[in-house]
Protein backbone atom coordinates (compact mmCIF):
# COMPACT_ATOMS: atom_id res chain seq x y z
CA UNK A 1 0.00 0.00 0.00
CA UNK A 2 1.36 3.47 -0.73
CA UNK A 3 2.81 5.85 1.98
CA UNK A 4 -0.59 7.97 2.95
CA UNK A 5 -0.13 11.34 2.10
CA UNK A 6 0.02 14.16 4.73
CA UNK A 7 -3.33 15.27 4.07
CA UNK A 8 -4.09 11.69 5.53
CA UNK A 9 -2.27 12.63 8.53
CA UNK A 10 -3.38 15.99 8.92
CA UNK A 11 -6.86 14.42 9.33
CA UNK A 12 -5.73 11.57 11.66
CA UNK A 13 -4.32 14.35 14.03
CA UNK A 14 -6.89 16.70 14.14
CA UNK A 15 -9.62 13.58 14.59
CA UNK A 16 -7.05 12.72 17.89
CA UNK A 17 -6.55 16.24 19.12
CA UNK A 18 -8.21 15.70 22.52
CA UNK A 19 -9.93 13.40 24.74
CA UNK A 20 -13.63 13.32 24.62
CA UNK A 21 -15.63 11.85 27.61
CA UNK A 22 -18.97 11.81 27.01
CA UNK A 23 -21.17 15.58 27.02
CA UNK A 24 -17.81 17.34 27.55
CA UNK A 25 -17.33 20.37 25.00
CA UNK A 26 -14.50 18.47 23.43
CA UNK A 27 -16.92 15.92 21.56
CA UNK A 28 -18.04 18.98 19.57
CA UNK A 29 -14.96 18.47 17.84
CA UNK A 30 -15.61 15.78 16.12
CA UNK A 31 -18.63 16.21 15.11
CA UNK A 32 -18.13 19.51 13.13
CA UNK A 33 -15.19 17.83 11.14
CA UNK A 34 -17.85 15.01 10.50
CA UNK A 35 -20.66 17.59 9.60
CA UNK A 36 -17.73 18.93 7.10
CA UNK A 37 -18.55 16.14 5.17
CA UNK A 38 -22.62 15.71 5.04
CA UNK A 39 -23.63 14.62 8.77
CA UNK A 40 -26.76 15.69 10.00
CA UNK A 41 -27.80 16.06 13.57
CA UNK A 42 -30.41 13.04 14.70
CA UNK A 43 -31.26 11.21 17.56
CA UNK A 44 -28.20 10.09 19.87
CA UNK A 45 -25.38 11.71 17.73
CA UNK A 46 -25.17 12.65 13.95
CA UNK A 47 -25.57 10.53 10.61
CA UNK A 48 -24.93 10.52 7.01
CA UNK A 49 -28.10 9.17 5.38
CA UNK A 50 -27.19 6.85 2.60
CA UNK A 51 -29.56 5.51 -0.16
CA UNK A 52 -28.85 1.85 1.92
CA UNK A 53 -30.64 2.42 5.06
CA UNK A 54 -30.74 -1.37 5.78
CA UNK A 55 -26.80 -1.43 6.85
CA UNK A 56 -25.46 1.00 9.29
CA UNK A 57 -21.88 1.65 9.54
CA UNK A 58 -21.09 2.85 13.21
CA UNK A 59 -18.44 4.61 15.18
CA UNK A 60 -18.79 6.22 18.51
CA UNK A 61 -17.92 10.32 19.44
CA UNK A 62 -16.83 9.99 22.78
CA UNK A 63 -13.36 8.29 24.39
CA UNK A 64 -12.44 7.36 27.87
CA UNK A 65 -10.73 9.88 29.92
CA UNK A 66 -10.65 13.11 31.37
CA UNK A 67 -11.45 15.63 28.86
CA UNK A 68 -8.25 17.98 28.28
CA UNK A 69 -6.19 20.22 26.42
CA UNK A 70 -4.20 19.03 22.79
CA UNK A 71 -3.19 15.23 22.83
CA UNK A 72 0.71 15.02 22.52
CA UNK A 73 1.18 13.15 19.47
CA UNK A 74 3.91 11.69 17.06
CA UNK A 75 3.83 9.74 13.82
CA UNK A 76 6.32 6.72 14.26
CA UNK A 77 5.79 4.75 11.26
CA UNK A 78 2.81 3.26 10.56
CA UNK A 79 1.23 4.27 13.78
CA UNK A 80 -0.05 7.31 15.95
CA UNK A 81 1.74 7.01 19.51
CA UNK A 82 0.83 9.39 22.88
CA UNK A 83 2.98 10.27 25.16
CA UNK A 84 2.87 7.17 27.41
CA UNK A 85 0.78 8.92 30.13
CA UNK A 86 -2.62 9.59 28.45
CA UNK A 87 -4.75 8.01 26.33
CA UNK A 88 -5.00 8.92 23.25
CA UNK A 89 -8.78 7.73 22.35
CA UNK A 90 -8.10 6.02 19.61
CA UNK A 91 -11.32 4.06 20.80
CA UNK A 92 -12.72 5.15 18.69
CA UNK A 93 -11.41 7.92 16.61
CA UNK A 94 -10.04 5.11 14.08
CA UNK A 95 -13.59 4.41 13.54
CA UNK A 96 -14.33 8.06 13.25
CA UNK A 97 -11.79 8.52 10.67
CA UNK A 98 -13.12 5.60 8.22
CA UNK A 99 -16.66 7.02 8.69
CA UNK A 100 -15.33 10.44 7.37
CA UNK A 101 -12.97 8.57 4.36
CA UNK A 102 -16.38 6.85 3.77
CA UNK A 103 -18.31 9.86 3.56
CA UNK A 104 -17.13 11.29 0.68
CA UNK A 105 -16.51 8.13 -1.31
CA UNK A 106 -19.68 5.56 -0.69
CA UNK A 107 -23.06 7.82 -1.30
CA UNK A 108 -25.06 4.47 -0.59
CA UNK A 109 -23.88 3.48 2.92
CA UNK A 110 -25.33 5.29 5.88
CA UNK A 111 -23.11 6.45 8.35
CA UNK A 112 -23.57 6.41 12.38
CA UNK A 113 -21.55 8.58 14.64
CA UNK A 114 -23.69 8.26 18.08
CA UNK A 115 -22.28 9.55 21.31
CA UNK A 116 -22.42 7.95 24.37
CA UNK A 117 -20.94 4.24 23.71
CA UNK A 118 -18.65 4.87 26.47
CA UNK A 119 -21.82 4.95 28.92
CA UNK A 120 -23.21 2.18 27.84
CA UNK A 121 -24.47 3.24 24.64
CA UNK A 122 -26.62 5.95 25.60
CA UNK A 123 -26.80 7.40 21.93
CA UNK A 124 -27.90 4.15 20.11
CA UNK A 125 -30.25 3.34 22.55
CA UNK A 126 -31.88 6.90 21.91
CA UNK A 127 -31.68 6.29 17.77
CA UNK A 128 -33.55 2.95 18.48
CA UNK A 129 -35.91 4.43 20.54
CA UNK A 130 -36.62 6.78 17.92
CA UNK A 131 -36.74 4.76 15.24
CA UNK A 132 -37.75 1.48 16.71
CA UNK A 133 -40.28 0.85 13.34
CA UNK A 134 -37.28 1.68 11.01
CA UNK A 135 -33.87 0.00 12.14
CA UNK A 136 -31.68 -1.42 9.52
CA UNK A 137 -31.28 -5.14 9.12
CA UNK A 138 -27.29 -4.99 9.60
CA UNK A 139 -25.32 -2.89 11.74
CA UNK A 140 -21.11 -2.84 11.34
CA UNK A 141 -19.48 -1.38 14.12
CA UNK A 142 -15.96 0.09 13.12
CA UNK A 143 -14.70 -0.18 17.24
CA UNK A 144 -12.51 -3.22 18.08
CA UNK A 145 -9.20 -2.94 18.95
CA UNK A 146 -6.34 -5.00 16.54
CA UNK A 147 -6.47 -6.17 12.92
CA UNK A 148 -8.46 -9.31 12.64
CA UNK A 149 -11.63 -9.06 14.88
CA UNK A 150 -15.51 -9.92 13.00
CA UNK A 151 -17.22 -10.28 16.40
CA UNK A 152 -20.17 -12.86 16.67
CA UNK A 153 -20.79 -12.62 20.15
CA UNK A 154 -20.42 -8.84 22.79
CA UNK A 155 -21.44 -10.11 26.40
CA UNK A 156 -21.57 -13.95 25.26
CA UNK A 157 -24.40 -13.09 23.34
CA UNK A 158 -24.78 -13.54 20.10
CA UNK A 159 -24.87 -10.71 18.01
CA UNK A 160 -24.54 -11.96 14.62
CA UNK A 161 -24.28 -15.63 12.93
CA UNK A 162 -21.47 -17.19 11.74
CA UNK A 163 -22.25 -17.41 8.66
CA UNK A 164 -22.48 -13.53 8.29
CA UNK A 165 -19.57 -13.29 9.71
CA UNK A 166 -17.38 -15.57 7.77
CA UNK A 167 -19.15 -13.37 4.72
CA UNK A 168 -18.08 -10.25 5.89
CA UNK A 169 -14.65 -11.12 6.72
CA UNK A 170 -13.92 -12.93 3.29
CA UNK A 171 -15.08 -9.66 1.64
CA UNK A 172 -12.44 -7.67 4.89
CA UNK A 173 -9.50 -9.94 3.37
CA UNK A 174 -6.87 -10.17 5.44
CA UNK A 175 -6.17 -11.82 8.69
CA UNK A 176 -9.92 -11.09 9.13
CA UNK A 177 -12.08 -14.21 10.81
CA UNK A 178 -15.20 -14.90 13.11
CA UNK A 179 -14.10 -13.73 16.85
CA UNK A 180 -16.52 -14.96 19.73
CA UNK A 181 -14.80 -12.42 22.90
CA UNK A 182 -16.81 -8.79 21.78
CA UNK A 183 -17.32 -7.07 25.24
CA UNK A 184 -19.59 -4.38 24.11
CA UNK A 185 -20.39 -1.36 21.62
CA UNK A 186 -23.27 0.34 19.81
CA UNK A 187 -23.59 -2.44 17.61
CA UNK A 188 -24.68 -4.58 20.33
CA UNK A 189 -27.78 -1.62 21.47
CA UNK A 190 -29.32 -2.54 17.99
CA UNK A 191 -29.44 -6.17 18.37
CA UNK A 192 -31.41 -6.08 21.61
CA UNK A 193 -33.58 -3.63 19.35
CA UNK A 194 -34.32 -6.15 17.14
CA UNK A 195 -31.30 -5.82 14.07
CA UNK A 196 -30.21 -8.93 12.83
CA UNK A 197 -26.84 -9.07 12.22
CA UNK A 198 -25.35 -6.69 14.46
CA UNK A 199 -21.05 -7.26 14.15
CA UNK A 200 -17.94 -5.10 15.15
CA UNK A 201 -14.58 -5.12 13.45
CA UNK A 202 -11.08 -4.43 13.80
CA UNK A 203 -10.04 -1.15 12.91
CA UNK A 204 -6.50 -0.87 13.70
CA UNK A 205 -5.63 0.46 17.24
CA UNK A 206 -4.02 -1.23 20.18
CA UNK A 207 -4.19 -0.58 24.31
CA UNK A 208 -8.25 0.81 24.06
CA UNK A 209 -8.56 2.29 27.73
CA UNK A 210 -4.94 2.21 28.61
CA UNK A 211 -2.82 5.20 29.90
CA UNK A 212 0.53 5.17 31.23
CA UNK A 213 1.41 3.33 28.49
CA UNK A 214 2.17 4.29 25.30
CA UNK A 215 -1.74 3.96 22.78
CA UNK A 216 -1.27 3.18 19.22
CA UNK A 217 -3.22 3.54 16.58
CA UNK A 218 -2.25 1.55 13.69
CA UNK A 219 -3.65 4.06 11.20
CA UNK A 220 -2.86 1.52 8.03
CA UNK A 221 -5.01 -0.46 9.57
CA UNK A 222 -7.49 2.38 9.56
CA UNK A 223 -6.53 3.16 5.56
CA UNK A 224 -6.94 -0.51 5.01
CA UNK A 225 -10.74 -1.16 6.53
CA UNK A 226 -11.82 1.97 4.87
CA UNK A 227 -10.78 0.04 1.40
CA UNK A 228 -12.35 -2.83 2.05
CA UNK A 229 -15.39 -1.36 2.89
CA UNK A 230 -16.15 -1.17 -0.69
CA UNK A 231 -17.71 -4.81 -0.26
CA UNK A 232 -19.97 -4.08 2.71
CA UNK A 233 -22.88 -3.21 0.13
CA UNK A 234 -23.04 -7.32 -0.26
CA UNK A 235 -23.21 -7.78 3.32
CA UNK A 236 -26.38 -6.22 3.25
Amino acid sequence: METPTPTFWEIVLEFHRYRRPYGSEYEHHVVALLQSVGFVPCAGGIIRWGTNRELFLTAHTDTVGVAGANNLLRVDGRFLVGDGLHNIGADDTAGLIILYHLAQTRPDLTLFAPTGEECGGIGSREFCEAHRDALPRVVISLDRRGYGSVITHQRQERTCSDAFAQQLARMLGRDYAPDDTGLFTDSAVFSRYGSLECTNISVGYENAHCPGRASRCGVFGVADTAIGADGFHAAS
